[in-house]
């Protein structure tokens, strides 16, 4: 018997779906490299709420992390004030790899803004090869969500979608200036941006754990030995997720021994860091003799890796 095809609206596939978004960390809820509840002073190319890479020149400014609500739904938001006041611009930016891009289709960034900046708009950089700007926001201090659409055709190095005070060049920005946003989006689309993606904290974080991972004490005492021995001490730890690449690594904590960071005994000097690989990092120190020798990260110790872009 013939297989016939059921044709009934009833089956359309009109459901939103997930793994949409290609943005990581658009709902701006994790900030490992800080607590930046308050305003922050911050400088360009630097790197504070997670995956947000900061823009500014020509003034000074600060960068928060913000409790909003939108519709009667509270989020999490990033705010960016000028300090200053001069010709320039101040923004932020998120730069994505390559390899998440599917390049040769129509994307939609999106978000929710507020701004009283009347230079304030979405701009990207390196998509399709060259950059363009969205037309300015209405910029009048209240909530308004935006979109922009974007070419993705012809995409060959790591592009970003960003929010900046912008025109051709830089524009005239005065202290008390602002941009403030949130749910940042990019989809593939060639309409309307459907409503934003919300992931779990834990999801979120792991995303990204690939490009920035912060390890504390005592929730991660795992670099702990124990031994006697007059050799070199040596302990590695792997690292939660894989990241983007062989990571830099520093002590960003204080304390334990010297204020280094670390409790220890019997080593010859201050522990060293090595990264290993994207999976894991290394302390070691030759040992000063042979006696009861261990190491550990102190109470206020914090291991950060980067492997940004």
């Amino acid at each position: 018997m013939a297989l016939s095809t059921i044709q009934n609206n009833s089956f359309a596939n009109t459901a939103v779906h997930g793994f949409r978004n290609l943005l990581v960390n658009g709902g701006l809820i994790v900030s490992q490299r800080g607590d930046y509840t308050s305003a922050t002073s911050y400088t360009g190319e630097n790197y504070y709420l997670d995956r947000w890479k900061m823009w500014i020149s020509g003034v000074t400014g600060t960068v928060q992390q913000t409790t909003v609500t939108i519709n009667g739904v509270t989020k999490k938001a990033m705010k960016i004030a000028a300090t200053s006041s001069g010709t320039g611009y101040i923004g932020t930016r998120q730069i994505i790899e390559l390899q998440n891009i599917p390049v040769g289709v129509n994307l939609v960034a999106s978000c929710w803004v507020r701004s009283n900046n009347s230079y304030t708009r979405f701009r990207q950089n390196d998509f399709g090869g060259s950059d363009s700007n969205s037309p300015v926001f209405t910029n009048d201090g209240n909530w308004e969500k935006v979109s922009f659409s974007i070419d993705s055709s012809s995409t060959t190095v790591n592009p970003s979608i960003g929010i900046i005070t912008f025109d051709t060049s830089t524009v005239s920005v005065t202290s008390g200036d602002y941009i403030e946003f949130t749910d940042v989006q990019l989809e593939i689309s060639s309409g309307s941006p459907t409503p934003f993606e919300h992931r779990s904290y834990g999801d979120e974080l792991q995303r990204c754990q690939r490009y920035c991972t912060v390890l504390n004490s005592p929730s991660n005492l795992f670099m702990y030995r124990d031994y006697y021995s007059t050799d070199t001490m040596v302990t590695n730890a792997d690292l939660p997720v894989t990241m983007r690449t062989t990571p830099s690594i520093t002590m960003t904590g204080s304390g334990g021994t010297s204020n280094t960071g670390f409790t220890y005994i019997n080593l010859g000097a201050e522990p060293t860091l090595a990264a290993l690989s994207p999976q894991a990092i290394a302390v070691y120190r030759g040992v000063a003799s042979s006696a009861r020798t261990y190491i550990h990260m102190a109470s206020t110790g914090e291991l950060t890796m980067e492997a940004e872009l």
